[in-house]
């Protein structure tokens, strides 16, 4: 008997030292560098536990030899830097991941300007192309490419009409649309890691033999299933083998996400397309005149509740279709700077609505001191006032951001009505 436990005690040490052995090759890890441009991909998808929204970011770099590779931001250095962005990255690879160390940026986005390199590409027409995509396992088409038109160009409330309130007229929509295609492969193939890649990839072969690629600086692709919805937050350097290398932005849409409401879904990735990130919220439930802890680090938490997508007074954030914040706004050069005013003693200071076009002041900026990175950070204060499609109240809202290229914004659970 203690000759078979033996034997059965050798079996299972030997077993263990083999599975060692095999985990330790799997998480063999090189030193890297690689020369190449940031991707940063917006995701956008329901948490299948809470049924709500769970949003978050994911950066890639596409080296000199095209391949793209993930990356792994444990120290949060690649918030500093622009998407599109020639860097020279170093790091550990594990697994088909760079984890980061760091980053040195080598030149800014070529795509911050448009061709003639003086007006902001988020400046006049954005030439759009719309195309449908289905797969040989799941053929349905849940909308006709009419329905799609009416909500990015034709309606009143289209994607296009709420780019041009928001821009005051500054931008744009020109687009054209490609009905329903079928996929190479079924849905099931695009179920990995990679999918964004391999639907992007497919989609662009498919379009190929009828498009020009050139023509085109942002790509609004619906699938029927896709998982989630994403948007390159930007533009990104993209290839076609009928039309050699282009620079467009692509909004991934689940088709799913737009049963409900197909232009906020649009729009929303539309404005990380755009450079914009998420819309968030600092709560306090008990007290309704409040500050966060640490002003520089909202989910530091004091009796308050930090909330992703929580600012329903914007469309980056997950409540109702309404304007963009004056924080994005000014990023995408809407807002002149004239029209802002940085508040450095108590005072009257007169503030214009923010929805239609004017003369006045339409951002107060109050200064907060340092960011954890050393940089100037504010309050920015701006009025709704309840006017044109996309604006529902008559509040003053109060907003902040970090400095850094990469974070969102978030908004103060706080309104204060016009007539108090």
């Amino acid at each position: 008997m203690a000759r078979k436990w033996y034997l059965i005690l050798l079996l299972i040490i030997c077993s263990f030292t083999l599975l060692i052995s095999s985990e330790s090759k799997t998480q063999q890890t090189t030193a890297v560098n690689f020369i190449g441009h940031l991707q940063t991909l917006a995701v956008d998808k329901i948490d299948k536990d809470t049924g709500r929204m769970k949003g978050g970011f994911i950066h890639y770099i596409k080296a000199e030899d095209g391949k793209i590779y993930q990356i792994e931001d444990k120290k949060g250095i690649l918030g500093k830097i622009k998407p599109s962005s020639k860097i020279s990255l170093s790091g550990i690879m594990r697994k088909n991941k760079i984890v980061a160390d760091s980053v040195i940026q080598l030149s800014t986005k070529k795509s911050a300007l448009s061709a003639d390199e003086s007006t902001p590409e988020t400046i006049g027409e954005q030439k759009t192309l719309v195309a449908l995509f289905n797969y040989p396992d799941k053929s349905s088409e849940p909308f006709t490419i009419q329905d799609v038109q009416n909500c990015v160009i034709n309606n009143a409330n289209s994607v296009d009409n709420f780019i041009r309130e928001n821009s005051y007229d500054k931008t744009w929509l020109n687009a054209d649309f490609i009905d329903w295609h079928t996929l190479p492969n079924n849905s099931t193939y695009y179920d990995n890691d990679d999918y964004t890649d391999l639907l992007l990839n497919d989609s662009i072969t498919i379009l190929d033999p009828e498009i020009n690629f050139q023509n085109y600086t942002r790509l609004i692709f619906v699938y029927a299933d896709s998982g989630a919805s994403y948007g390159t937050v930007g533009k990104r350097y993209l290839s076609s083998s009928g039309d050699g290398d282009f620079n467009a932005s692509v909004s991934w849409i689940n088709a799913d996400y737009m049963a409900a409401n197909k232009t906020k879904t649009i729009a929303h990735e539309f404005g990380h397309n755009l450079g914009f990130y998420h819309a968030n919220v600092v709560h306090n439930s008990n007290n309704p005149y409040f500050v966060t802890e640490s002003l520089a680090d909202p989910t530091a938490m004091c009796g308050t509740q930090y909330y992703n997508y929580g600012d329903f007074d914007d469309t980056m954030g997950s409540g109702d279709y309404n304007h963009f914040s004056t924080i994005w706004k000014t990023q995408a050069q809407w807002i002149d700077a004239s029209q802002i005013q940085d508040v450095k003693t108590s005072g009257e200071y007169p503030l214009d609505q923010v929805e239609f076009p004017s003369d006045g002041i339409k951002v107060l900026r109050v200064p907060l001191g340092k960011d954890l990175n050393n940089n100037e950070f504010y309050y920015w204060i701006e009025y709704r006032k309840n006017l044109g499609t996309f604006d529902d109240e008559d509040t003053v809202q109060i907003r902040t951001k970090l400095a850094a290229t990469g974070a969102n914004e978030w908004g103060y659970d706080t309104k204060w009505s016009n007539n108090k």
